[in-house]
């Protein structure tokens, strides 16, 4: 922090200076003001400090007492990569942001905050992991429609024939698999191709004429399945 008033008192003395004076002392202290060191730090609107990553990857090294060896040890990455960190001449990905954040206890928000080239790069990878999240998503549903369909030409249209049911059943496991991968997909969707999932795989059981202990097994370890999926889908969603 510049202290104004020990420098003012420094070179002028007081406001009653000859204009020759006042002009030097104004020339000097404008030199010395220059001359302090400026931190790597960026102030936000509301006049708080923020810390850019870099600075602040090896100040919590630093913290610790371990050595850039020792945390690409514990982060799985080489000492190289902690370097180029502490030096801002890249990136960590999210894992290893994740990973940094609990081995040095403070949160991942408190890491990124304030680094606005590392919030549009975080911004911009979940982005195109989401985009390509839900075009493989858009893949399977097409491959698993063209799999019904292709089931539907091929056999009879009935629910007790072995070789439709298996075709039917897994269109519709692809069709399932490929749902949840969309963005902002609905989570009543979600659960109704789940459910219509695990009913064609109980008639699939009964169109192959397993035993009846075998499709009553079957059925349960399906319940069971189909109410944990429940349970992760409506929590997650």
């Amino acid at each position: 922090m510049v202290d104004f008033y020990f420098l003012g008192n420094k070179y002028c003395g007081s406001y009653r200076l000859q204009p020759k004076v006042a002009a030097e002392a104004t020339i000097s202290l404008f030199t010395e003001i220059k001359s302090i060191p400026m931190i790597k730090h960026e102030r936000n609107k509301k006049g708080g400090i923020f810390v850019d990553l870099s600075s602040r990857i090896k100040e919590e090294r630093n913290k610790l007492n371990l050595s850039q060896d020792a945390l690409a040890s514990k982060l799985h990455v080489s000492r190289q990569a902690i370097s180029k960190w502490e030096r801002g001449q890249s990136y960590p990905d999210l894992e290893k942001l994740i990973e940094f954040s609990d081995i040095s206890g403070i949160t991942l928000d408190e890491l990124v905050k304030g680094d606005k080239k590392l919030e549009r790069k975080l911004v911009n990878d979940g982005g195109n992991g989401m985009r390509g999240r839900s075009i493989f998503g858009y893949v399977l549903i097409v491959v698993g429609i063209l799999t019904g369909f292709w089931g539907g030409s091929m056999y009879p249209v009935d629910f007790m024939n072995e070789d439709f049911m298996s075709m039917l059943t897994g269109a519709s496991l692809l069709i399932t698999l490929g749902v949840p991968l969309v963005k902002d997909i609905p989570k009543w969707l979600v659960l109704g191709a789940l459910y219509l999932t695990l009913l064609l795989s109980v008639v699939f059981m009964v169109s192959v004429k397993m035993g009846l202990w075998v499709t009553l097994m079957g059925v349960v370890v399906l319940i069971g399945l189909g109410w944990w999926l429940t349970i992760k889908i409506t929590d997650k969603l």
